[in-house]
Order: C-alpha cells, then sequence, then structure tokens
C-alpha cells in the first residue's frame, strides 16, 4: 500500500480498511460486538472501492454510504462486474449504520462471510 499520504487513493484506504477488518475477525471472531466492527470496516472498504472506481473514470457520486446509490452511477456495462455487490447492496449498507448505531443489533456470521468475500 502507498505510504505516502499526499498520492492516497480511497482504494488506498478500502485497502486498510479490509486489512483492519480481517486484523480484528482473526482476533475477535468469537466477538459478536468485535464482529459489528468488523462488518462495518468491510462495508466501508466496498463502499470506497466503488467511489475509487467511480473517481478513476470521471464520475462524480454523492457523500453517501448506501451501495446501491453507488451502484446506480456505474455505466451498464460495467454491472456485470458488480453484479453480486449489487444482490448484496441492502446488507452491505445496513452493516454502516446498524453496525455502529443499533444497540443489541448483531451482524449474522452468513452475512459476514457473504461480505468478505465481495471485499
Amino acid at each position: 500500500m502507498n505510504g505516502n499520504i499526499e498520492s492516497e487513493t480511497l482504494l488506498d484506504i478500502a485497502k486498510r480498511n479490509f486489512e483492519v477488518a480481517k486484523s480484528i475477525y482473526e482476533k475477535y471472531s468469537n466477538d459478536d460486538g468485535m464482529l459489528n466492527i468488523v462488518a462495518y470496516h468491510l462495508q466501508q472498504c466496498i463502499e470506497l472501492g466503488l467511489k475509487h472506481v467511480l473517481e478513476t473514470h470521471g464520475v462524480s457520486y454523492p457523500g453517501t454510504h448506501d451501495i446501491q446509490q453507488l451502484i446506480n452511477l456505474l455505466p451498464s456495462d460495467w454491472l456485470p462486474v458488480f453484479d453480486k455487490i449489487e444482490e448484496a447492496a441492502d446488507t452491505i449498507s445496513a452493516m454502516e449504520a446498524k453496525t455502529r448505531y443499533s444497540k443489541g443489533y448483531r451482524t449474522s456470521s452468513r452475512n459476514l462471510t457473504k461480505v468478505c468475500n465481495l471485499a
């Protein structure tokens, strides 16, 4: 990963979120509360990855965490590349807010595995 902050990209930040998610998962795989943090970082990884793709292709995007909204900005010929992410867009988007703001919410291990594979 790039260590120069001046040339940092959204992809660099996405990759760091993925590494953080992996690290937390390896250490706290049996802690439901910590798995919510893993889910949050996986969501950020996918969101920032999509924003990087849009940005590098000159597509403006809003300040949103909504994965479907970002996918809707992709040219239609790109959609096959992102079809699995689009299928899980609602689940991925929910990981951003629910894991941070909903007391008692726990992400399911099934969703966590699915999103990790997509990231």
